[in-house]
């Protein structure tokens, strides 16, 4: 299934969750996760020009439909972002669902092997770093301890699941001298993983709270290409 928003004219569209998702394998779930984010980006825009948002009042203090705006357009509008905000939380669960599951099966081949290493971790080249909260010195060495935050770096030969993609690295910032590039999967940042990031927000709190120091984070490089904010 291939989406295009640049051809999203008005806010209907074709694009519907297939009734099979939960046989579905992880890379065609991300695929159908970044469809429904281009949609509902596109929706966004659409309520952007006509100057609403999802609370924008449609009527006059009178109680008449506004004429300075696209009233029929902006309630369409609504009602798809509203359904498809409904198809992305059922995506996310099946996602983790299967993440959860794709991880239970590497330890126990592990434990059935005895192997030391995952045997599913040829495609993925897991790294851990530090990167700074604010941007710092580059030539300032990193800290062997860091205090505030308290969660172990987890095993490189057991990856935790990603819980975020990079989709864009602003140049010069402290992602981009930590080396990150887009479609980076993000498997901890600080002690943020997939189990308590909390819809993204664990990652703001980890940055305020670690402003000019460094952030241990864990990211996996792909080696091929696996498809995972609204």
């Amino acid at each position: 299934m291939t989406y295009d928003p640049s051809k999203l004219n008005s806010p209907s569209s074709s694009f519907v969750l297939p009734k099979d998702l939960p046989s579905l394998p992880l890379d065609d779930l991300f695929n159908h996760k970044d469809a429904i984010e281009a949609e509902l980006s596109s929706l966004s825009n659409i309520l952007k020009l006509n100057n609403a948002d999802m609370n924008t009042s449609l009527l006059t203090f009178d109680g008449f439909p506004r004429s300075d705006i696209d009233v029929a357009q902006i309630r369409t509008t609504r009602a798809r972002i509203v359904h498809l905000k409904n198809d992305y939380a059922q995506l996310m669960e099946i996602i983790e669902k299967k993440m959860h599951e794709h991880f239970a099966r590497i330890k126990e081949e592990e434990a059935k092997n005895g192997a030391s290493s995952s045997p599913t971790t040829t495609t993925l080249k897991p790294t851990t770093t530090t990167t700074t909260a604010e941007k710092a010195s580059s030539s300032s060495p990193p800290p062997t301890t860091l205090p505030t935050l308290t969660a172990p770096p987890p095993s490189e030969t057991t990856l935790s699941p990603p819980f975020a993609r990079v989709n864009s690295i602003t140049p010069n910032s402290p992602a981009s001298t930590a080396g990150l590039l887009p479609n980076d999967l993000i498997r901890l940042f600080g002690d943020v993983n997939w189990m308590n990031h909390d819809n993204l927000r664990g990652l703001a709190t980890v940055v305020n709270a670690n402003k000019n120091r460094p952030v241990r984070r864990s990211a996996i490089y792909l080696t091929i290409f696996l498809r995972e904010d609204l």
